[in-house]
């Protein structure tokens, strides 16, 4: 697993913004390495995985125009971390709530 996206363009077209989550620091590496997962269990209302590497489990449920992700770390609080994948840019609105836009063709 690479990241997850937070919304999609189509299902031909890709995601805009891409979470990931980790406990350990964020660095350049945080982005590149893969995370390995066990125990997925997806249905159409609600996705669960454990993330192996980070001690995290991850859960997402989508809606029409919404979704509600869920980081529970094991050990330590999780970082989320966010990314825009095409031309865009992102800014922190407060201390726990970002904006930002994306374009896309």
């Amino acid at each position: 697993i690479q990241g997850f996206p937070l919304s999609l363009i189509s299902h031909r077209l890709g995601e805009i913004f891409t979470l990931q989550a980790t406990t350990g620091p964020v660095d350049a590496q945080s982005w590149s390495t893969p995370l390995t997962y066990d125990h997925e269990e997806p249905t159409p209302y609600h996705y669960s995985v454990w993330l192996e590497e980070p001690a995290l489990r991850l859960e997402f449920a989508p809606g029409e125009r919404t979704g509600i992700f869920r980081f529970t770390g094991r050990d330590r609080a999780p970082v989320v971390l966010l990314s825009t994948r095409k031309e865009g840019e992102l800014i922190a609105a407060g201390p726990r709530s970002v904006t930002g836009i994306e374009r896309f063709k």
